[in-house]
Order: structure tokens, then sequence, then C-alpha cells
């Protein structure tokens, strides 16, 4: 029998997917790698993130709850760049924000890591596979809260399968901002700009035992905030100068 949580769930899965697929043919999609500058096409883009991204094998991209929308929107655009989403996972859990992603990332024929907080023998299946597959996946970092943090537990992760880790930032504009009760997500409306960011690697060898976890957190959550400052300034101001787009 299914949950009230997973039936809520659904239907408001269904209704996001069902917004996003009416809009995403307006959306203008711009993909700034570490450089800060938006690729002359998607294709340029999607090809240098396929070359970097065979380069560098197990890799993570965390973003903030607050982007994850905004990057799902691009799943349902017309244009090639939806080839760049088929190319990683997205990790999920079995919150409800969790539940609707799930369903949204199968309606655009993505692949997900489910990781249960509710059950502790699923969630080190779910590791154990993440450790033998070595996948690119993007990993909402602050999920559950506290928001705008990173934990520790991705620093682990990243370790324990020797991942590259690559801050990702997803911005549009305009959008609206939905405050829930614990997080606020973008909704990109229609005629969006929408710039999705990739900041530098950082790479993950040997553990250097001077460093701890926990610095190292401090140290990622710094450079997401500097990327999500950087692609909104992108996404607001530096699109027509970066691409020669006009209004």
């Amino acid at each position: 029998m299914i949950s009230f949580t997973a039936r809520a769930a659904r239907i408001t899965s269904a209704v996001l997917c069902a917004y996003l697929q009416r809009i995403g043919s307006s959306l203008r999609i711009g993909i700034a790698l570490s450089d800060g500058v938006i690729r002359p096409t998607l294709d340029d883009a999607i090809d240098e993130l396929s070359s970097s991204q065979e380069l560098i094998g197990a890799t993570l991209l965390p973003l903030w709850t607050y982007d994850q929308i905004t990057l799902l929107s691009l799943g349902f655009t017309p244009t090639s760049i939806k080839t760049l989403l088929h190319r990683f996972k997205f990790f999920v859990d079995d919150s409800f924000g969790g539940l609707v992603m799930n369903g949204a990332v199968a309606r655009i024929q993505g692949s997900v890591i489910s990781i249960s907080d509710k059950d502790p023998a699923a969630r080190l299946r779910s590791l154990r596979s993440v450790m033998s597959e070595q996948p690119a996946a993007f990993l909402v970092v602050d999920g559950r809260g506290p928001y705008f943090r990173v934990g520790t537990g991705l620093i682990n992760l990243a370790y324990a399968i020797r991942a590259t880790i690559v801050p990702c930032s997803a911005h549009a504009t305009p959008a609206l901002k939905i405050r829930g009760r614990a997080a606020s997500i973008a909704l990109p409306l229609p005629n969006s700009r929408i710039v999705v960011s990739l900041g530098a690697p950082i790479h993950f060898g040997l553990k250097q035992r001077e460093v701890t976890a926990h610095d190292q957190a401090r140290s990622l959550e710094q450079a997401l905030v500097a990327l999500s400052a950087k692609t909104l300034e992108i996404c607001r101001d530096g699109w027509i100068a970066s691409t020669g787009r006009t209004k």
C-alpha cells in the first residue's frame, strides 16, 4: 500500500513535470565551465564536459537544494542539453523532496542512486553499489538541512570511491522562489535564462591526515557559495556579453 507521503510526492512530481514540459521550449540555456565563460554552443560544452568526465573517472557534482529544480528543467528542453543529463546519475533519498525528484528524473529517462535514511541496510547496499560503479552523479549536498551547509559525509564518500568533486550551481532568471517548511527552491518561469556552472575539480587521492574532513567540507562549502554568486551574476548580467544573445 502506497503511503500518503509517497502518493503526495507522486502527484507533486507529475504536476512539476507537466509545468516544466510546458515551458521547456522557451528556456534559454548556457553552460559555464570553471573558467566562468559560457560555451558558444551547447554541443561544445557537452563535448568538454564529457572529455573531462572521462578523464577524471568517478565524479560527484554537489549543488544546493535551492538549485535542483533549475538543473532538472534542462531535461525538459528540446535541445541536445538533455544528453548531458543522461551522462550523469542523480542521488535521491527517501524524503518527500527525494521522492519528488525520483519521479521527475524518471520522466526525463535519467538514472538515480537511491539512498535511504530510514533503512540502514538499504543505505549500505546503495553505497556499496556506488563504490563498485564509480558513477558521475549530481548530489544535493544540503538535503534535509542544515541548508547551505556541507557535511562531512560527501567528503568521506569521495575518499572511499576516489572520486573527484566538481562544484555545481544552477540559476534561472526570472525565477519564482518557493519557500518550503525548511528550505526554498527556485522555479524557472517561461522564457527564463538558465546558467549551469561547474567549478574547478577537486581531486581526492590519498587522505591527507593533516586536513580533516570537517575542514575540507568547509572549503567545499565556500567554493559552492562563491560559484553560486558567480553563476547568478553571469545569469543576470553577463549573459549577453558572454554569448552575443539578445533579450
